[in-house]
């Protein structure tokens, strides 16, 4: 078994350091074998704001692999926001760490569905690819594929949002061509999880949402991220939430795989 702390919506310049000190806390205690982080460390891509985000995850002693979100791009700079978009970002995270991880229990890639012009929603290049080949050509059959981006696609229940004119389009295509088995994502400061597909192939993909983990912009939950845990065909995702000073669990769901398919356990 592996375990990934799943982080997201960090947003230095708004976070609460009591939170981030219990999370700490939690990460030591919990352990697990990678951080992945989804997006959005800071809240408006500010110089500080980058340096703080990169202190705190230089202070975690585990592998990690992080992609940008959409405050990770310049709101209020236009020149920077269309000229170099992810400038900053790149400039402090150039190489660290690497968005791409694996081991002989699962591969973990990083792609960026953070852009200057679908700034909230979210859009994917038309080409996305670690290597010529694919993201995962080098996985092995019993490899647990893991995609980590900002932006999933697709909003909580009851929720609805504007969709760029390709994006949906292209993280079909995304999907389809490269069969990732689970997506980790944040954005919407929500936890939850649903099964996805490209086409008709629902519950082929299991989408695994974060909440905003240590800041203080709450939208009606607490401040959370998930310890998800992964086997060969079984995966288990146990969000911890910040009640009373301190990180604990407050759901715990399992999906098991049968015929290539995730249905709850």
């Amino acid at each position: 078994m592996r375990t990934i702390a799943h982080l997201s919506d960090l947003h230095f310049g708004r976070v609460n350091d009591r939170v981030l000190a219990s999370l700490l806390d939690d990460l030591e205690t919990c352990n697990p074998d990678l951080i992945a982080v989804s997006g959005d460390l800071t809240q408006r891509a500010s110089r500080k704001q980058f340096e703080d985000a990169k202190a705190f995850l230089i202070s975690l002693a585990w592998p990690m692999v992080v992609v940008p979100g959409n405050h990770d791009v310049p709101l209020l700079n236009p020149v920077g926001r269309f000229a170099k978009p992810l400038g900053r970002y790149k400039h402090h995270f150039s190489g660290f760490p690497d968005p791409y991880y694996t081991d002989d229990k699962m591969m973990v890639v990083g792609i960026s569905t953070a852009r200057p012009i679908f700034w909230r929603t979210g859009s994917l290049p038309p080409s996305v690819k670690r290597t010529s080949q694919g993201l995962f050509y080098d996985a092995g059959p019993d490899t647990m594929k893991i995609v980590v981006a900002h932006h999933s696609f697709m909003p909580p229940q009851k929720r609805r949002i504007p969709l760029a004119f390709d994006m949906a389009g292209r993280m079909a295509h995304l999907l389809r061509n490269e069969k990732p088995d689970i997506l980790l994502a944040g954005h919407f400061h929500k936890s939850f999880h649903c099964l996805a597909g490209p086409d008709s192939e629902t519950g082929k993909i299991l989408v695994i949402h974060a909440g905003t983990a240590v800041s203080n912009r709450l939208r009606k939950e607490q401040n959370a991220f998930n310890l998800v845990h992964v086997e060969k065909n079984r995966v288990t995702v146990d969000v911890r939430a910040f009640n009373n000073d301190i990180f604990n669990s407050i759901a715990i769901n399992s999906f098991v795989r049968r015929g290539g398919v995730w249905n709850p356990e």
